[in-house]
């Protein structure tokens, strides 16, 4: 039928150990690693996003969509009433199908917003729209003014729906966590409903399932970017789960938790978030790490620079999230960054900006300091954004980079530890200029310490 499943088929992975079974050594266990605590964090419980739990995903949110009266109506004018079932079960099922490029869609576009990270505003909307070439000029029922009324019509708010997100005694929480001016994740699949509709079913009438396989096949699989369709579990599997980062992690344990705690409460203060909606498990508190919190890390610690911008660090928070089963009942878990995410969005981080390697810059900076310098990625970096390396850059640019001229898929060259070793290398380097601190101890003191001082104010 031409519509691409993009389900990730995820039923027995074996990891690499990385052990080169000499004496008596054991295998490397994922499950007494630092990564085993995301099986119970995980709405999927599991290491890796499951096919499973998309599919509670869709059936919760294609619940609240039916509990929409007026899109009901809408379909029941397209679909025979004598077989009325068999084409909701046709139209139910192509969903499904294409759940997942639906959700990556809505967060992908909404979180290179302005607004709300999580909720689609109607400038992402329009963005959304011109990259999948869904408005067309030139059409009686899919102009641009129709496709902004597709998004109009979803936002609106049914009490049928808000009595089934949350709670009779909560439903304040819900009506100030979906916005009144954005589409949240079920409203977005709405949208995909509607715009189909007047895409590809008034001219030559079609029915609702057909319309929505069509905009599937025809816009969304063949536009959207690579970035929506990318396969998360593959980084997990074949570059993050594996010993040398484990063990990398542990031991620079105290220094992750430190700067976790203190961006974590930096980001929240900053914007002045609240929890909202149902608390989630004990690993999700008020001290979980905003997007703020992130952007606030990677931007204080001099990570950002022409090969590595805001929209690359956004990217990787998305992609490190745990797949969420109810958006509204767990909002704080679908929003922030639990510790085990935050390890895995600073691995993609430093895959993704692939500094050059230690060799290459020690030959780039030898001339320059006369000697081998103790920290060469933050001696690279500290001068890269002092403008003191423009000249020497060319000889040895980011070319080991994985994440060029809008492609993550060149096959890696070196380690993923190796990367991360050199990232943290950056990360504490500068901050502990920016905080005027010596010595790593210093800084996790200094983090600690300013966390506790946030703690008491808030």
């Amino acid at each position: 039928d031409g519509i691409l499943d993009f389900y990730v088929e995820v039923q027995k992975v074996l990891v690499n150990p990385l052990w080169d079974g000499s004496g008596d050594a054991q295998k490397w266990d994922i499950n007494l690693s630092i990564f085993a605590p995301r099986r119970k964090e995980c709405d999927s419980r599991s290491l890796y996003d499951s096919i499973a739990c998309y599919g509670r995903m869709y059936d919760r949110d294609w619940k609240r969509c039916k509990a929409k009266d007026k899109l009901m109506s809408l379909l029941v004018k397209r679909i025979p009433f004598e077989n009325s079932e068999h084409f909701f079960f046709q139209l139910s099922e192509i969903l499904r199908k294409n759940y997942r490029a639906i959700v990556w869609a809505h967060r992908f576009f909404s979180v290179l917003g302005s607004g709300d990270w999580f909720s689609m505003q109607l400038n992402e909307w329009s963005d959304f729209l011109q990259c999948c070439k869904i408005p067309d000029p030139k059409s009686r029922y899919c102009k641009m003014k129709d496709c902004d009324m597709v998004f109009i019509a979803t936002d609106y708010s049914d009490p049928k729906t808000d009595e089934d997100a949350l709670s009779t005694n909560r439903k304040s929480d819900l009506r100030a966590l979906n916005d009144s001016k954005a589409l949240v994740r079920f409203e977005f699949l709405e949208a995909i409903v509607r715009l189909a509709m007047s895409k590809y079913g008034k001219d030559p009438p079609r029915y609702p399932h057909e319309s929505v396989g069509l905009l599937f096949a025809n816009n969304l699989h063949a536009f959207l970017p690579w970035e929506v369709l990318v396969d998360h579990n593959k980084f997990r599997q074949e570059r993050m789960y594996c010993e040398s980062v484990d063990q990398l992690y542990t031991e620079n344990m105290p220094l992750m938790r430190a700067l976790y705690k203190y961006f974590a409460f930096a980001g929240r203060h900053k914007r002045g978030v609240s929890v909202k909606g149902v608390a989630g498990p004990e690993s999700f508190t008020s001290t979980t790490l905003t997007m703020d919190g992130w952007l606030g890390l990677v931007t204080d610690a001099g990570i950002i620079h022409e090969g590595f911008n805001n929209r690359s660090a956004k990217i990787c928070f998305i992609w490190s999230k745990m797949n969420v089963i109810d958006e509204f009942k767990n909002r704080q878990k679908l929003t922030e960054l639990s510790f085990i995410e935050f390890l895995e969005a600073f691995a993609r981080m430093s895959d993704m900006t692939s500094p050059p390697s230690v060799e290459d810059l020690e030959e780039l900076l030898e001339a320059e300091l006369g000697d081998d310098p103790t920290r060469v990625t933050y001696e690279f970096f500290r001068r890269l954004h002092d403008g003191a390396l423009e000249s020497l850059q060319s000889r040895i640019p980011f070319r080991n980079s994985r994440y060029e001229n809008g492609s993550y898929q060149r096959k890696p060259t070196r380690p993923l530890a190796e990367k991360i070793q050199q990232m943290l290398e950056v990360t504490a380097g500068m901050l502990m200029d920016a905080f005027k601190v010596q010595g790593i101890a210093n800084l996790i003191k200094f983090c600690n310490s300013k966390s506790q001082d946030h703690l008491h104010l808030t």
